[in-house]
């Protein structure tokens, strides 16, 4: 794992270069590396953190053997040994980077959809001058671009890209996304001018002209054929996890898990027990007074596994003094505070390995997230029928339990039901919430719109592709790329193998919520490993006491940041509007405090970098 820069422009750029590479350093401590032709007007670089081959005939940038391509790459291809034993070349090191750039050379663009793994990287080709982008099928590796005036710039990160002096304006229209998603969806990010390069995608700069197209696309996986023989599916789910964790434990640094006692990371580490020589390291957080503390259930899945299991306890105390911080590092309004405990646990795992494996993608592919139990609920007629009335009914309950029920339910209508319900589960701002609270008018933000698919999807399993084309690429990929890398640990997510993506994807949902048991056919293969009461419990998330702390010690974020006075020295939000939202929370209603949350993180933002900003 590693961080890359680059620039392409007709002004020099070396100075430029350096300070982007040096922004990186923690994704990649091990080394750094530049390559610049001031000639052509290209600068690439590099900041390396060592996973396979350890030598430093491994370094980037990297030249193909023919001279003509310049590579620099941030990610893992499992299959680089299969790809290599395709090639008749002499190797000069065993790393993946080689067998990349010189496939490229062979293959080209088309080499792309062969590689199995996490990435983004970026490869020049001197003789004609062109520069091509790619980024993995899932999104999991990061990348930014601006261009411009001629100029391309790209960065793993936002906080290295800014260091090429790209123009910084914050888009009103992107600010209304966060406020409503929690997230600014991809392409957008919460910048203008900014991109991410879309997960699946390819991007290449030829005589000053920027092109993207797709190579692959989560609703073109779709087919029309379900997969609904139980045994069947039980059995080529197992292979394919099989492969895919396998794929994930190569590297020449050691590999350890992350085990919260939940179904995605007790199985990813069943799986890894069985494949790796040894015991495997698994890595777990407690936190001090949590309401929903699941490390009791970790240390008896890691007993049950025989795994070396070390757990990280957290005062509250220490979680609350640190929040503020974790949050400052994203380089755009980001609202999951669940980076925290990621964090936290990616820094103590670092201290005994370099890679992790993670359960990430387990909820939305199987089904697991209590929200589609309202969008299951939402399809009935009649309940749809009685939204409005039952909403109202709800509002007049002082439980904040029926406070958000009357939220879900007030939907306007079937085409922003996904969004919406989203939101509300969130605790966001609806987006009838978002005009009134903003001082400047300005349009609705848009999400992307979907591909057209082969079959007609389930009310849940349009859910759940929405929350894997935005929630998992936005928010929890996001989360897990900069709070490991911040740590410089490498963190690869089995349950997302492009193979067992596809294979999820076309199950039929009767094998992924049977009855009352959500994850149903995950939890059959983890019933393999483990005994019932570990199988078969309560779904807790990986979330902290956030209500509790606004009323508490980080009640100064809401007295700082939503003071009036700097309401009124950003100039985004309308104050009275603000103090109604605050005073609303402090007087009892939690259920208010994910909307004060957002306020916070996009007024501590706003005073940060100080934009200017485009209606």
């Amino acid at each position: 794992m590693c961080g890359i820069a680059g620039i392409l422009s007709v002004k020099r750029a070396e100075a430029q270069l350096e300070r982007m590479t040096s922004q990186l350093m923690h994704r990649g401590p091990d080394g750094f590396g530049y390559f610049t032709d001031s000639e052509a007007g290209v600068y690439l670089g590099h900041r390396r953190l060592k996973i396979l081959d350890l030598s430093d005939q491994a370094a980037q940038p990297m030249t193909s053997a023919c001279g003509r391509y310049v590579i620099v790459y941030n990610g893992e291809v499992y299959n680089y040994r299969e790809l290599a034993s395709e090639l008749d070349i002499s190797w000069r090191t065993s790393c993946d980077t080689e067998v990349i750039l010189e496939a490229f050379c062979v293959w080209g663009i088309d080499v792309v959809p062969r590689l199995n793994g996490m990435f983004a990287f970026a490869i020049y080709d001197k003789q004609d001058r062109v520069l091509t982008l790619c980024r993995d099928r899932m999104g999991i590796k990061p990348l930014y671009y601006y261009q411009g005036a001629g100029t391309l710039a790209f960065a793993s990160e936002l906080k290295a890209l800014m260091q090429a002096e790209v123009p910084a304006t914050v888009s009103m229209r992107h600010i209304q996304s966060f406020l409503h998603m929690g997230f600014v969806p991809e392409p957008d990010t919460v910048f203008e001018k900014i991109h991410k390069l879309p997960a699946g995608s390819v991007g290449t700069w030829k005589n000053g002209e920027w092109n993207i197209h797709s190579y692959w696309d989560l609703a073109a996986v779709v087919t029309r054929d379900l997969v609904k023989d139980e045994q069947q599916a039980k059995a080529e789910l197992k292979k394919k996890l099989y492969d895919s964790v396998g794929y994930r434990l190569i590297s020449d640094v050691k590999v350890g898990a992350f085990l919260s006692g939940g179904t995605d990371s007790s199985l990813v580490t069943a799986i890894a027990s069985e494949l790796m020589p040894g015991s495997l390291n698994t890595f777990s957080v407690a936190f001090e007074n949590a309401p929903f503390d699941e490390s009791g259930f970790a240390r008896k899945v890691a007993d049950a596994l025989k795994t070396d299991h070390h757990e990280l306890y957290v005062t509250q105390r220490e979680a609350r003094d640190l929040l503020p911080d974790v949050m400052a590092h994203f380089d755009q309004p980001f609202a999951d505070t669940s980076a925290l405990p990621f964090y936290l646990v990616s820094r103590y795992a670092g201290n005994h390995v370099t890679v992790a494996l993670s359960g990430d993608g387990g909820d939305e592919l199987f089904l697991g997230y209590g929200l589609y139990d309202w969008r299951r609920r939402l399809a009935n007629p009649l309940v749809w029928g009685c939204r409005k009335p039952l909403s109202g009914m709800l509002r007049n309950l002082s439980h904040q339990r029926y406070q958000k029920a009357a939220h879900l339910l007030n939907c306007a209508s079937r085409k922003e039901l996904s969004d919406h319900l989203f939101s509300q589960e969130q605790g966001f701002f609806a987006r009838k919430e978002i005009h009134p609270l903003l001082k400047h008018a300005v349009p609705d933000a848009t999400l992307p719109a979907g591909h057209p698919l082969k079959r007609r999807l389930t009310d849940c399993e349009q859910q759940a592709l929405f929350d894997m084309n935005g929630y998992l690429k936005d928010d929890l990929l996001e989360k897990v790329d900069m709070t490991s890398m911040r740590a410089s640990l490498e963190v690869r997510v089995p349950l997302l193998d492009h193979n067992v993506v596809t294979y999820a994807m076309n199950l039929d949902p009767s094998l992924k919520v049977h009855g009352r048991i959500k994850k149903y056919l995950l939890k059959e293969l983890l019933a393999d490993y483990l005994p019932p009461e570990l199988v078969h419990r309560p779904k807790w998330g990986f979330s902290i006491p956030l209500a509790g702390w606004l009323k508490g010690d980080l009640s100064f974020l809401i007295d700082e940041y939503l003071s009036d006075r700097l309401l009124q020295e950003v100039g985004l939000f309308d104050i009275q509007q603000v103090k109604r939202y605050v005073d609303a929370f402090r007087r009892g209603n939690d259920y208010l405090f994910h909307r004060v949350w957002l306020m916070i993180v996009m007024q501590q933002f706003l005073n940060k970098v100080k934009p200017e900003l485009s209606l």
